[in-house]
This record gives structure tokens, C-alpha cells and sequence, in this order.
């Protein structure tokens, strides 16, 4: 009842008295943590999944949700560090290639998307990831182009912030608001915690200061 309500506080609450109470289980520890990570209580996720890192290295839900809480605290190199300590990354390989975009490394950000988009030809978000980041190559209209052909099959929030984004750094800074105010839309649709989200509407709201009078 507490998820349908988005209550995190209160769900957070019955969660640590259960905890508490002796009931602590894997699925209750991950639920914990990312009700934290939606509140944006980065150190208490992170203490959350570390707990259960500590216990199950292999678990690759729980590398994932670490690095998560990274991402929020925009410390990128941590989750390179983490996941360079993980043998089998294969299901690593969107956060490995996010880790690289935010460091700036975009050849290799899109080498992984690629590789990704090539093994898994459904996997939206890779083909969402590798356009952004060819756009921060200097593919601007390559990438505007093939995210609204996605857009016409998809109806993804982060395609269209990723147009917002491109089209900032086309300086066209008026259809760049539009469209983030159309992902701020769909994304009231969005229930699980994501990556980009926070990231993009940060980066968007400093663009609109900048919108000519």
C-alpha cells in the first residue's frame, strides 16, 4: 500500500521497525534502500546495499543499486571502482557505459552502447544512451534525427530529455525547454528509481535561466 501511495517516509519507517523486529531479508534490505535512494538519502542507501554487499558480492542487483546511489552523489570514479571488482559484467554494462558518459570518456561510453545495442537490438535505453552521447561527440543532428525515430515507436521520458539535451547543445534552447517540460510530464509515470532523472532536470532547469527574455 505504502509503494502504490509513494509514502517513502512512512514506508521507509515500517521497513526499519521490521528490521528491527528481527524480520530482515534480502527483498526487505533492497526495498529499503532504494525507498532511501528516491528521497534522495544517498548515504543511507548506500549504507543499506553495502550491508548486503558485504554478504553477496555476486549479486549483481545489489552492485547495481550501489552504484545508483553513486550516481546521485555524482561520484562516478566509486562505481568504476565497484565494478571493476565484479567478474561477470554483463549485466553491469548500462551502468558501466553511464559511469564513462558522466566521466566524459565518450568513445568508450560508446563502445558499451553499441556492444549492448548489438547483443540486445530491444534494449531502448542503450539506443537512447548511444545517440546522447554521439551528440556529445558532435553528432548533434545524427542524433536528433534517430531519437525522434525512436520516439515515434517509444513513449520514453528520456527520450525526450535526451532531446531537450541535445537540442541545448545545439544552442536551441526554446525547443529544449519544450521538451523537458514534456519528459517532466510523462515522467510522473515513472516508478522505479532511475539514473538520469534528477541529472537531467538539474541540467534543464539551469538552461531555462539562460532562455533569452
Amino acid at each position: 500500500i505504502q509503494e502504490e501511495l509513494n509514502n517513502f517516509d512512512k514506508a521507509i519507517y515500517i521497513r526499519k521497525q521490521l528490521i528491527k523486529l528481527g524480520l530482515k531479508n534480502f527483498n526487505s534490505m533492497i526495498k529499503l534502500g532504494n525507498y532511501l535512494h528516491k528521497l534522495k538519502k544517498y548515504n543511507e542507501a548506500l549504507k543499506t546495499y553495502n550491508s548486503l554487499y558485504k554478504y553477496n558480492k555476486k549479486r549483481q542487483l545489489i552492485v547495481k543499486n550501489i552504484c545508483l546511489s553513486y550516481f546521485g552523489q555524482r561520484k562516478y570514479k566509486n562505481a568504476l571502482q565497484l565494478i571493476r571488482k565484479v567478474k561477470n559484467k554483463n549485466s553491469l554494462l548500462l551502468n558501466i557505459g553511464w559511469t564513462y558518459f558522466r566521466l566524459n570518456n565518450y568513445e568508450k561510453a560508446k563502445n558499451i552502447y553499441r556492444l549492448i545495442a548489438k547483443r540486445h537490438p530491444h534494449n531502448i535505453r542503450a539506443k537512447e544512451n548511444l545517440f546522447l552521447t554521439l551528440a556529445y561527440k558532435g553528432e548533434l543532428d545524427f542524433a536528433v534525427t534517430h531519437l525522434f525515430q525512436l520516439r515515434k515507436k517509444h513513449d520514453s521520458p528520456f527520450i525526450s530529455l535526451y532531446l531537450a539535451w541535445v537540442y541545448a547543445l545545439k544552442n536551441e534552447l526554446n525547443k529544449a525547454v519544450n521538451y523537458f517540460e514534456e519528459a517532466l510530464f510523462l515522467n510522473t509515470n515513472i516508478n522505479a528509481i532511475d539514473i538520469n532523472v534528477d541529472i537531467f532536470q538539474e541540467e534543464a532547469f539551469k538552461l531555462i535561466k539562460h532562455l533569452p527574455k
